[in-house]
């Protein structure tokens, strides 16, 4: 069914991914793009995420490097842009420990990247798979 998933063609070169969370699907479609046969391993059913719906609470920080992966991988403007959110500011800290701040203004940057919610990601992602 899925020629860049499954079966062999001589003389390409063959990569199984276990884990077809955000990194597994994106690192699986980037390879098959570049013509080799990926078996991607996932124990989970993949939720489609339904655009309409609610919005999903587990969020991640896509930087500038990240959404160029997107728009290589070719799902970035399928992504529909209500469902994105531009950050300016990123903070990390530790408990009684340092703090690490990203300022875009520092960086004289309109932003320093997008969030995204993961499931609206991870189909978008699957999505394109099943394509190949």
């Amino acid at each position: 069914k899925n020629k860049a998933l499954k079966g062999y063609v001589m003389g390409k070169k063959e990569i199984i991914i276990v884990g077809g969370g955000m990194v597994g699907a994106l690192s699986a479609l980037l390879l098959a793009q570049q013509g080799f046969i990926i078996h991607l391993i996932e124990k989970n059913k993949v939720q489609i995420h339904q655009q309409a719906g609610d919005f999903d609470l587990r969020v991640s920080a896509f930087s500038a490097q990240s959404t160029r992966l997107l728009q290589k991988a070719g799902i970035w403007n399928s992504l529909p842009k209500t469902r994105l959110c531009a950050y300016q500011c990123l903070q990390t800290w530790e408990k009684d420990s340092a703090k690490l701040t990203f300022d875009s203004q520092n960086l004289n940057l309109d932003c320093l990247g997008v969030m995204a919610e993961n499931s609206l990601i991870q189909s978008a992602l699957w999505r394109a798979l099943e394509k190949m």
